[in-house]
């Protein structure tokens, strides 16, 4: 008898012309993958009859190769409409009951005026913080005003912690409180620039939309729970992690961002992946590098430090 190896989620990548992350998200059900994309990662994992939970995916596979079967796939197409109806309506489920709990523990409160009296601020950070009474309120009134002088006296003692992300078009930013929930949210919105031939950011850009999606969500805060944000306990910044930003000894930038939009780099990308037997994307900061170094720019030989938008906003 021979061996037969379950499809993988890289295999399903590949039929359907996507990547894995892309299919990851399918399987998951998210919400960021276009309708004809999904479509396209449903049919590849019929197609390949792959099963999405691998764990009962292997239990299965030795299950069945003991008892001498050639095949642990369903035998016809149906069986696997069926397991995606299922599926779906376990993650309906699910998300129901999240978004149920979520109304019980978090329920909406009216927006707050926008300035209060240095008594009504105090007045209101020394509401009782025990978080255990906030599960089952006897009272709304009495579940909000412990909320928010819970949620407010963590925003001053500064037990939080702000994630900021600068994606392709928006930079985002969310204040996360001591329950690890998101309390707040701010951001500010940035298109690429195509200059000289090459898309890209300034930085000047960067500072700017850093600043006003701070400022939108310290209004946020302040609309929310009526306290002002002066600090966090701790940051994190993610940023876009592929493109070419180049510096020399002073730490000065030698050429503007070119961003992982360009494929400029078609040259560089197939030599760097016939060298190093393995695909170098053209968004890839050795592919810009090698290409800078292919047409001779002059900035070359003054670079002391390469990275890209990520460590370069983490530093």
């Amino acid at each position: 008898m021979t061996s037969q190896r379950p499809p993988t989620l890289r295999d399903v990548a590949q039929h359907a012309g996507v990547s894995h992350t892309t299919v990851s998200r399918v399987i998951h059900g998210s919400n960021l993958v276009a309708p004809g994309t999904a479509e396209l990662v449903n049919s590849a994992i019929r197609d390949l009859a792959y099963l999405p939970n691998t764990s009962a995916q292997a239990l299965a596979y030795h299950r069945l190769r003991s008892a001498h079967k050639s095949s642990v796939l369903p035998s016809n197409s149906s069986d696997y409409d069926q397991l995606f109806r299922e599926n779906q309506r376990l993650r309906d489920k699910l998300a129901a009951a999240q978004e149920q709990l979520r109304n019980q523990q978090i329920p909406v409160r009216p927006k707050p005026p926008s300035r209060r009296a240095p008594g009504q601020v105090a007045e209101f950070m020394n509401q009782p913080a025990d978080r255990t009474s906030l599960h089952h309120p006897t009272d709304e009134g009495d579940f909000m005003t412990a909320t928010t002088g819970s949620v407010g006296r963590a925003i001053v003692e500064r037990r939080t912690a702000l994630g900021i992300e600068l994606g392709s078009t928006r930079i985002k930013a969310v204040l996360i409180g001591p329950d690890y929930q998101p309390i707040a949210t701010g951001g500010s919105s940035w298109e690429n620039q195509y200059v000289d031939g090459l898309w890209t950011y300034s930085l000047d850009a960067v500072w700017a939309g850093l600043q006003q999606g701070f400022a939108a969500l310290a209004a946020d805060v302040r609309a929310r729970w009526g306290v002002e944000l002066t600090g966090v306990g701790a940051l994190g910044v993610s940023a876009m992690m592929h493109g070419y930003l180049a510096f020399d000894d002073a730490e000065e930038l030698l050429v503007p961002f070119r961003t992982w939009r360009n494929t400029n780099t078609n040259e560089a990308a197939q030599r760097l992946s016939t060298c190093f037997g393995y695909n170098i994307p053209h968004r890839w900061s050795v592919a810009h590098l090698y290409q800078a170094l292919i047409d001779g720019e002059a900035h070359v030989d003054q670079i002391t430090h390469l990275t890209t938008l990520a460590p370069t906003c983490q530093a």
